[in-house]
């Protein structure tokens, strides 16, 4: 059939089917772990892992040969005698370099002017979150091996060792792969990415279901008799007096708390990612069929003119003033950190400690949204920009953007149930000042990411640079305070008490992760907007 009255190019047969296929099939394996930790976790006969052990060992492996089948299409593509020749490989690339060298899949499969842009810091984010869930897959290990024998039996000890492969692997192709755009084995890359992106999202669900599951039953069944314990509750309990009978064991429950965050962050992060990788492929093919115009795909790369090298330069001028406040900002919430982890243990300091953690992120949060509310006067003075945020930013902030209101909106319900108590007023004006700074900052972040300085004035007084400035400061505060302090009992007291250990321990696993998420990758975009939006000409 012609198209425009000309040839129409050769393409995969039912390219759109597959498509519509692959993401069927995420959804598909989602619901499966959904289903599957329910199911567990209700009261019945079925054992604990009955269904998970077998499912998680098909998300693992099935991930690991995604990852390996994409690199090996690498070594496929740069083999003289199994692809093209190496003048055909690095015609309009010079980058190339040479064909017998392993390169990234950027050298394999598109020229870097097509390729979808993922920040910088970003994937450092994903190598730091990565890492953690490294050293939490590594205790986890080190803690089966060390189990006593009868509690080996209850255990899949492959598990660890699976999801340790997986995130190390994944990271790496992170890091190193993730603006790729692929345009051969469409069929296979469709199905592998969205299979990395159901197990990401399927790892999340789990964690959130079964920890919260766990949560409650050692609360309700702990100090009970054995003969009142449901079957499952008891599996549950046996598992965790397992966990308890070594040092390690206890250094891995103890640290649950601290490193689930971060598991989660990086299950989002890779998520995100993946799906944006997911969307691109064969791209160029999708373009020739006349369904993606040029915008959209020029759209997708978003690649700003602005940060050519040698065209524009970075300085650090109109900058002090949020550069010392954010300092001190940073330095405030580093004491309050180092207080609450010598005096959390402290029963006589529970109510003072409620009082210093939400008056330091009462004093933070209203500066950022007085400082926000200068930025929006300032940014106006800037000239409108052609440039886009990038996809897999828009993306990031409606989904973790999402978790921060669901954590304010309950906060605030807990807060004016009982308003005549100081310390639900406390809760809930907390809770209503993270609602609006988070509304606002998400507002200036839009504005200022289609900024930029075009005139002379503008390249020398740099307005709203100090906001911009202060706010990346108080974001990776709340990042740090949010991380280590504001998942603990002393400062959801309230919400415990109101919506109980089940219903709250899946609201908290669900939105805080998201919140922490939402302001590092906050400070991500605002480093961007920091180098890009006050980009001035070399002299």
């Amino acid at each position: 059939m012609e198209q425009g009255g000309g040839y129409r190019p050769k393409t995969e047969p039912y390219t759109y089917l597959w498509v519509v296929m692959s993401g069927m099939y995420g959804k598909l394996v989602v619901l499966l772990m959904l289903a599957f930790c329910l199911t567990e976790v209700l009261d019945n006969d079925v054992i604990p892992m009955h269904f998970q052990g077998i499912f998680l060992m098909y998300l693992y492996v099935g991930s690991i040969l995604a990852i390996m089948c994409i690199y090996v299409t690498v070594i496929v593509d740069n083999c003289p005698s199994v692809s093209a020749s190496k003048e055909n490989l690095t015609k309009g690339d010079p980058e190339v370099g040479s064909i017998t060298s392993f390169g990234t899949l950027k050298r394999a499969h598109i020229s870097r002017s097509k390729t979808s842009r993922t920040s910088f810091y970003l994937r450092v984010g994903a190598l730091v979150f990565g890492l953690g869930t490294l050293i939490f897959n590594g205790l986890e290990i080190a803690m089966h091996s060390t189990m006593n024998v009868e509690c080996v039996e209850d255990i899949v000890f492959a598990h660890p060792i699976l999801q340790a492969l997986f995130t190390f692997l994944q990271m790496h192709f992170l890091f190193v792969n993730s603006e790729v755009i692929v345009e051969k084995f469409g069929q296979v890359a469709r199905f592998g990415f969205m299979h990395l992106v159901a197990t990401n999202i399927a790892i999340w669900i789990r964690m959130v279901v079964w920890e919260s599951a766990n949560d409650w039953i050692k609360v309700n069944y702990e100090d009970k008799p054995l003969d009142e314990v449901p079957i499952y509750a008891g599996h549950v309990l046996r598992l965790y007096t397992c966990f308890q009978n070594n040092s390690l064991g206890k250094l891995w429950t103890n640290a649950q708390p601290y490193l689930f965050p971060f598991l989660v962050e990086y299950s989002l992060i890779a998520a995100s990612v993946t799906f944006i990788m997911w969307t691109n492929v064969g791209k160029e093919k999708l373009k020739k069929l006349g369904q993606l115009g040029k915008k959209s795909l020029d759209d997708s790369a978003t690649l700003d003119k602005r940060t050519r090298k040698g065209y524009w330069k970075v300085d650090c001028r109109s900058a002090s003033k949020g550069l010392f406040l954010g300092l001190l900002c940073i330095v405030g919430g580093i004491v309050i950190l180092i207080i609450f982890f010598v005096m959390k243990d402290e029963p006589n300091f529970k109510e003072r400690m409620f009082w210093i953690s939400n008056g330091t992120q009462m004093i933070i949060l209203s500066l950022s949204i007085i400082s926000t509310i200068i930025g929006f006067i300032q940014i106006r003075k800037l000239s409108v920009s052609s440039s886009k945020p990038l996809n897999l930013d828009r993306l990031l902030l409606s989904i973790t953007i999402f978790g921060a209101y669901l954590f304010a909106i309950f906060g605030m319900i807990v807060g004016a149930i009982n308003y005549s108590d100081n310390q639900s007023k406390a809760t809930f004006a907390t809770h209503a000042l993270l609602l609006i700074q988070v509304s606002l900052q998400g507002m200036l972040v839009a504005e200022a990411s289609r900024r930029t300085c075009a005139s002379r004035y503008q390249m020398l007084t740099k307005p709203g640079r100090q906001v911009i400035t202060f706010l990346l400061f108080a974001n990776i505060t709340l990042w740090i305070l949010d991380t280590f302090m504001t998942h603990t009992n002393i400062s959801q007291i309230f919400q415990l008490d109101f919506f109980g250990v089940l219903a709250w321990g899946i609201i908290s696993r669900i939105s805080l992760p998201l919140m922490i998420l939402y302001r590092f990758h906050s400070a991500v975009i605002l480093v961007e907007i920091w180098k890009n939006t006050y980009r001035t000409k070399a002299d």
